[in-house]
């Protein structure tokens, strides 16, 4: 037997079905026509005819707090008219289904929108019926699992995502051409000095980050380019030199900027980096500069480049971006330190001039794969100061493995410079040998250098050179900021012994 059921008015107006738990039901009503919805669980609606007003009474009455969304909406592709109907019709609907009527918009397809409520959304959509006018039609829905209901507000659930932005600026070193700028958390995995303090060779991972979103306006094509294998970027230099420190809770922002174009094909570029530390409530400060070199190559076999002129698409972003070439320009563009170079005190021992250069003290050996890989096939060049790191660390770790526990307690090295010349390109499953030898020992740092070598058929093919500079830091008293430090005797004695 069918069961009849009676809907019944409260004396609210709310319409409600007497005696079936769960069901609800919701109407609305015009001077032309009518509109019900029944379902279960709360239910809402509204029917509201497009009228023109102006925009003070428009805000008049929505209300104030409004006025961001009416002209999101406006934005989006409606009429004044039509986006205040809109709102005005969702949250009569979100009222009568018992939602909170601060509206916020989810998501939009044409003249759809669909408005988030509380945990419920308004379908809202124009409608013309034969009789009458434009109308807004507004419908209480759940968001189904899964449902992609577009992007959620981060103060919800407390992110700050002023963490992370891209964007471009004119305030660089030449007036007038383009600067990037991203903005991002330092990671833990990035965190990875004894004290907790960014690791820095990441800097360079970060470097090959910014020079692809810097070129964002071609990158359809030259992705599609560097993909056949035939043509590529290879680097030619990176550098860095720090003179602070960054820790897992402050936020990272990276400013980028171009050189002039150089080399006989006016294929080499020139990157210009600053790196600043974003502490949880403070003023941006710098705490690194960074630049590299870049030449746009055709591969003419396995790592085997040559120099070729700049695509026809990739030249005409360069001709925007790219300062001319003079020596005002080039002046400009030499990065000024934040602060004075670390002193690190009298030097021990300095390395006799010439080429043979001072004792080898340790070699690492890695054997690369397509991890160490990119999208142009050679292996991303940012690898190379990462073998460095390591070399480094596992000499000094096993002269005085009692300095790597803990957390600093008794101090760190601290890269202060870097840098590597790229000389010949390392690929996939080759042998690779970072050989790691001493320059100079002061009271409170060393100075090494690296060579990079392909192991192939019984030759030391020479990929790379490097020089890097680092002081010992050491905690002070009272938990204050780390400062230069004597280098521990066990060093000094370990590195002297090498020179003998």
């Amino acid at each position: 037997m069918t069961e009849t059921l009676r809907v019944e008015w409260l004396g609210s107006g709310k319409p409600v079905v007497a005696g079936a738990d769960g069901l609800g039901v919701s109407a609305a009503h015009d001077d032309w026509a009518a509109l019900a919805v029944a379902g279960t669980g709360e239910q809402g609606c509204d029917l509201a005819p497009v009228e023109p007003r102006p925009r003070e009474r428009w805000l008049a009455l929505l209300g104030a707090e409004r006025e961001p969304l009416l002209d999101e909406l406006i934005s989006g592709g409606d009429t004044l008219d039509v986006a205040g109907t809109r709102l005005w019709a969702a949250a009569e609907a979100a009222k009568k289904a018992g939602a909170d009527p601060i509206l916020e918009l989810a998501r939009r397809s044409g003249e759809a929108a669909l408005l988030r409520a509380g945990e419920l959304h308004v379908l809202t959509f124009p409608h013309r019926l034969t009789e009458g006018p434009e109308r807004i039609v507004a419908l209480v829905v759940e968001a189904g699992a899964g449902a992609a209901t577009g992007p959620v507000p981060a103060e919800r659930y407390g992110f700050d995502l002023s963490a992370y932005a891209l964007t471009l600026g004119d305030d660089g070193p030449i007036p007038g051409r383009l600067v990037v700028s991203v903005r991002f958390p330092l990671t833990f995995r990035e965190s990875a000095n004894l004290s907790r303090t960014l690791f820095f060779s990441h800097v360079f991972m970060w470097m090959g980050k910014l020079r692809e979103l810097a070129v964002q306006p071609v990158y359809e094509p030259l992705a599609q380019q560097f993909a056949t294998g035939r043509w590529g970027m290879v680097t030619n230099y990176g550098e860095t030199r720090y003179f602070g420190e960054a820790r897992a809770e402050d936020t990272i922002e990276g400013r980028f900027w171009l050189g002039p174009a150089s080399g006989r094909l006016g294929s080499t570029q020139e990157f210009h980096y600053e790196w600043l530390r974003v502490p949880p409530g403070g003023a941006p400060e710098r705490f690194a500069w960074s630049r590299m070199g870049v030449t746009w190559v055709e591969i003419l076999g396995h790592g085997v480049v040559e120099a070729r002129p700049l695509p026809e698409y990739y030249a005409a972003l360069m001709d925007r971006v790219t300062p001319p070439d003079s020596p005002e320009v080039r002046a400009a563009l030499e990065p000024t330190p934040a602060t004075d170079d670390v002193d690190l005190g009298l030097p021990l021992w300095i390395a006799p001039p010439g080429p043979a250069g001072g004792p080898a003290l340790h070699e690492e050996q890695f054997d690369t794969s397509l991890e160490e890989s990119n999208l142009v096939g050679n292996i991303y060049f940012a690898n190379y100061y990462v073998w460095q790191g390591v070399a480094r660390d596992r000499f000094f770790q096993a002269v005085a493995p009692e300095l790597y526990r803990g957390t600093g307690e008794w101090g760190e090295l601290r890269c202060l410079h870097h840098r590597t010349d790229h000389l010949r390109e390392a690929m996939p499953f080759q042998r690779i040998a970072a050989r790691m030898s001493l320059d100079a020992v002061h009271e409170r740092g060393v100075r090494l250098r690296f060579d990079i070598f392909r192991l192939e058929d019984g030759r030391r093919d020479k990929l790379g050179a490097a020089v890097h500079t680092a002081g010992w830091f050491a905690p002070v008293d009272g938990g204050g900021p780390w400062q230069p430090a004597p280098l521990p005797q066990v060093l000094i004695d370990a590195l002297l012994a090498a020179t003998r």
